[in-house]
């Protein structure tokens, strides 16, 4: 610092010596000459332009939504309908502390309420947290082009489906480090995170290394690792209880063809272990878009995704690839009934324009059990109803969905969305229903208002 501010002096200095020689001797210099000394003083002056700082800046975000849920279990005996109101108001303050630093604020209040008619049940949820805290540093420690981001903070790596922000709800947020360093070949993200749970359970650890490769464009590789320090039980019961400790490797590219037709590709692989037991798993995810670039914008989009599931639930091997903490709502259907583990989905996804400012989605996803001897995964990864049939008896085919979403930009900072999805239940649902069930397909939807300023 004291450095820099010598030099900031000794500028100013020589800008105020060149200054005087011009207005004491302008008339015993050329035009030539004068023109240069005029180009000089300006050049000192622009460098020794001191920094300005910023406003604080504040903004707002304000989301209420409604939604409904007809049988959500598939049966028509059990939970009828559910009702859910859902409301967050975010308050965000930036405020620059230097040329090279900035730290943000921002408080979240999340409200949620489910009203269960047929039981005659209610639940409520009232949170005020501090969502994010965060220190940005640029040419941190003296490094050129290495940019750090400290504190709490989201975390979302390429297309979210390992990690993301899950901001369908309340969001997720991580306590630690990530580090940025832009270099000629690409941009190496470095990172270090906890996330709490409940007090007395020890924080998930993540930890990993993302890299943005330019030499190849829309090329993306990782190395995750994950650990799970809540020790949990292998396959077989004698077995002692152990940590989560997983390693992810993969890659994410998008290719462009033209202005019309574009894919994405993703694959990942992971070893480490799950409990006392070996893990091994991997995923896979392929799209093509086709862009009609006409008036209405009209985009289709066909798209496979698959998951390892485990195999054989008793040989002391764990297989079922683990979803890690990605935001799977809207990826696999917006009812939210399954995630990237032990599945198969073939998705065809119709986006365009309605009308200006009126945008639409029609989508329809088929499911399937990657392996029929595992479980059936939801989008929070959890095991649905219990759904597992041991013996593989009951086969994969978990059933299909259709989703129908509008969106309504009202104005610049207000928008209001809508939307309505039915699940068609398959043969693995039926014959896992529980013995005197009646099977129904459930449906959904939902209305929200988001507005930002």
């Amino acid at each position: 610092m004291l450095t820099k501010a010598f030099k900031i002096m000794g500028i100013s200095f020589l800008g105020a010596a060149l200054s005087f020689n011009l207005a004491s001797a302008q008339t015993m210099k050329t035009p030539v000459e004068i023109k240069s000394n005029e180009a000089a003083v300006k050049k000192i002056n622009e460098t020794n332009t001191a920094y300005i700082k910023k406003p604080t800046k504040y903004s707002f975000e304000e989301r209420l939504r409604v939604e409904n849920y007809a049988y959500p279990l598939f049966d028509k005996k059990r939970t009828g309908k559910k009702n859910y109101t859902q409301s967050r108001f975010r308050a965000k303050i930036e405020e620059e502390l230097s040329e090279e630093s900035k730290i943000t604020l921002t408080l979240q209040d999340y409200r949620f309420f489910e009203r269960e008619p047929a039981g005659d049940a209610s639940i409520s949820r009232n949170d005020f947290s501090i969502y994010n805290a965060i220190l940005e540093i640029r040419n941190f420690a003296g490094i050129d082009g290495l940019f750090a981001k400290l504190g709490r903070q989201e975390l979302t790596l390429g297309n979210l489906r390992l990690v993301g922000n899950s901001n369908w709800s309340e969001g997720r947020v991580w306590d630690g480090m990530r580090f940025i360093y832009k270099a000629g070949a690409g941009t190496l993200n470095l990172f270090n995170f906890d996330l709490k749970r409940h007090d007395l359970t020890p924080p998930v650890q993540l930890r990993g290394l993302y890299y943005i490769c330019d030499k190849i464009k829309d090329m993306e590789l990782y190395a995750l690792k994950y650990v799970d320090r809540n020790r949990v039980n292998g396959e077989i019961a004698v077995t002692a209880r152990n940590d989560i400790d997983i390693n992810t490797y993969g890659f994410n590219y998008t290719k462009k063809f033209n202005k019309k037709i574009e894919a994405n590709i993703e694959t990942a692989i992971q070893t480490g272990d799950w409990g006392p037991e070996k893990h091994r798993a991997s995923a896979f995810h392929a799209e093509a878009k086709y862009n009609t670039l006409s008036k209405l914008n009209y985009s289709i989009i066909v798209e496979y995704n698959e998951a390892s599931g485990d195999k054989n639930p008793i040989d002391g091997e764990h297989g079922t690839f683990n979803n890690l903490f990605p935001t799977n709502h809207t990826k696999y259907g917006y009812m939210d009934l399954a995630g990237w583990q032990n599945m198969k989905e073939i998705a065809i996804r119709n986006e365009f324009n309605i009308q200006k400012n009126l945008k639409a989605k029609l989508n329809y996803h088929i499911f399937k059990l990657q392996n029929s001897k595992d479980a059936w995964y939801r989008a929070n990864k959890s095991v649905f109803d219990a759904r597992r049939d041991a013996s593989g008896a009951s086969g994969n085919d978990i059933g299909s969905e259709i989703d129908l979403v509008l969106t309504k930009k009202i104005k610049a900072n207000l928008e209001i969305e809508a939307g309505v999805s039915k699940f068609k239940a398959g043969d693995f649902v039926k014959k896992t229903t529980r013995a005197g069930g009646e099977i129904i397909d459930p449906a959904w939807g939902y209305i929200q208002v988001l507005k930002k300023w």
